[in-house]
This record gives C-alpha cells, structure tokens and sequence, in this order.
C-alpha cells in the first residue's frame, strides 16, 4: 500500500505537477507581455460559505491613507488588525474584489495544524528552528482560541487535538523516527501504536498514528467573520465587492478600482493569493491548483447515532461538533 501521510502526499503531488508547471512556465513568462489576464473571481459556493457575514458597501469615493491592503481574506484581515494594533496612528483600508473570505480562507479543509507544511513530521536541519516554528504555531492558536471572546464570534473552535494515521510500517518507522526527535527539543507530540489507535478511530486497519495535542479544527468562514470584525473595532476601514484593476507604484501608490475610485496609499499589501497575478504579479511565479474537501453530516436523518462518534469513541480524538472532513490538500507551486 502506497504512503499516505501529508508529507509523502505533497511530495508525490509535487512531481506529478512538476510537468504541469513546468511546460506553463514558458508561455506565463512571455504571457504578461502579451495579454492581460482576465479578471474574474469565482463565488463561493461552499458549504462554509452559508455563514459568511454580510458585505460592507463598496468603495464610493477616492481616498488616501497609510497602508491599503488588497484582499479580504485571512492574511489581508488579519494584516488589518496587526498594523492598527502596533500603530494606531497609521490608516488602513482593504479592498475585497467580493465578499470577505470569498477566496481561500473561506473554502478549505477547516483544519487547523501546527508547524509549516515542509515541516510538518520532517524536522529541518535547524532543530532550534523547527522547535521555534512548533511554538509559534501553538502560540497562534492559543491566540485564535482567544478571539471568540474578543469579537462575539463563535468560529466553532476545537483543539482536542490531530492524528496523522500511518498505513503501512514504512510509515510507523518514520513516525517513530519523527516523535523521537521532537520529544528531544519539547515538541509534545506522541507516537500512538497499534492498539492506541485502534481504540481512538475504532478500526485496526491502521498501523499507528503520530498525535498532535495542539491541533484542531474550526469553521473558516467564521473565522473569517472574527477576524474581519475586530479588524473594524481596531479602525481599519473595509470596503467589499471592490475589485482592484490597476496599481500604479511608486512614493505613493495608486490603486485604481473597477468603479472608477481611487486609491491613494504609503505602503500597499497585497494578500491576493492565487489571484495575484490577475493583477500582473507573479504571472511567471505562480501555478494554483485547486482542491476539494466534503462536509458530512455527523447524524443520519432519523438515526439515533452519531457517525463522528462511531468513527472517533474516543473523546479526545472527536471534533466537538462531531463533523467529518475528507479534505485533498492544497498545492501551491512556485516556480
């Protein structure tokens, strides 16, 4: 049986696009200067996408402040509030093309892991590193958990905890290796063997199981909702259904909007993900791919039991609000 866990799934995913990718690399080179990429962003119909909170007016008039921030989504948001809480002093607009969490942030797999994808069960050669990123993670969720309290959003936070569930012994070896490493430099995960798993996910097919206390999951577009929401209460300015179609650099930046509005700013963030290169950035950089998750009901209708509970007897390993993901991940490939 081939490997199934999330490093060897990205390796091997990254080599399967590594022809996509690299057979569009020489046609996305000359591609800016011969057309302009079309504008276009695709609605979110997602199942997360029901709680997304209500659109801000669009931008009306031209304005000018300190740091304007192109996109609504996580990093753009979250940018937001950063600035207005390091520097209060200083303006801060964002301009979403849609809604907030249109993109990304409101469509993915609502899981919410620790370290970095390259490092996720593969320590660095830099272990103070890897140890650094593990508590920057960790404290990045304690910070999360703190939010519901803060903006009156309940983004359905849950941090029981994440098993990455091994198939074969090739993979138990490699957990062990992993585990034995990390306990070294206070990571404070576990290795989780046969009968240990078993008794968590309720079926032997698996060989073991490496576990993160620190993991969970939550709902991304309510999440969404939180960060936009205190980005506001800390003063940041936030226009919705205002799609940026020009950007004129220099001491101060224009930024031109498809209503005809302008905007006039010091410093300029853009946290446009795939959609950066719609506005002629990284156009020979860039490969999005996409990928697609499902959301299960935890009851049957007219059943008694629950599926998440069945699958997952025990608590520590359930999601709080017992629903079930089967997610395929994101690869993004930079060239």
């Amino acid at each position: 049986m081939a490997k199934s866990n999330r490093r060897s799934f990205l390796q091997t995913s990254a080599w399967a696009g590594a022809g996509v990718v690299t057979g569009a690399v020489a046609l996305n080179k000359l591609s800016p200067r011969i057309w302009h990429e079309e504008m276009r962003f695709e609605p979110n119909h997602s199942y997360w996408a029901q709680s997304q909170a209500p659109p801000n007016p669009p931008l009306a008039g031209d304005i000018e402040v300190d740091v304007a921030i192109i996109g609504g989504g996580l990093t753009g948001l979250s940018t937001a509030y950063f600035i207005r809480r390091n520097s209060p002093s200083k303006s801060v607009v964002v301009l979403e093309a849609m809604g907030c969490g249109n993109g990304a942030s409101g469509r993915n797999g609502a899981m919410l892991l620790n370290m970095t994808a390259d490092r996720y069960m593969n320590l660095s050669p830099d272990p103070a590193m890897d140890k650094k990123i593990y508590e920057l993670t960790s404290e990045n969720i304690r910070f999360l958990k703190s939010l519901p309290a803060a903006t009156g959003v309940d983004f359905e936070i849950d941090t029981n905890g994440s098993l990455q569930v091994s198939n074969t012994a090739s993979d138990v070896a490699d957990c062990k290796a992993y585990v034995e490493k990390a306990q070294t430099l206070g990571i404070p995960v576990e290795f989780w063997d046969k009968e240990q798993t078993a008794t968590a996910v309720g079926t032997r097919i698996y060989e073991g199981a490496f576990y993160d206390p620190n993991s969970g999951q939550l709902h991304p577009m309510k999440l969404v909702h939180a960060f936009k929401t205190i980005a506001e209460t800390s003063g940041a300015r936030i226009y919705e259904n205002t799609p940026v179609t020009r950007i004129e650099e220099g001491a101060t930046h224009r930024i031109s909007t498809q209503s005809g509005q302008a905007v006039r700013a010091k410093s300029l963030v853009l946290a446009t993900n795939a959609y950066t290169s719609q506005l002629g950035y990284f156009r020979n950089r860039i490969a999005p791919i996409h990928n697609y998750s499902r959301e299960f009901r935890s009851k049957l209708p007219g059943a008694g039991w629950s599926i998440a509970r069945s699958i997952f007897p025990r608590r520590s390993a359930a999601p709080e609000n017992s629903r079930i993901f089967i997610t395929a991940w994101v690869i993004a490939a930079t060239v």
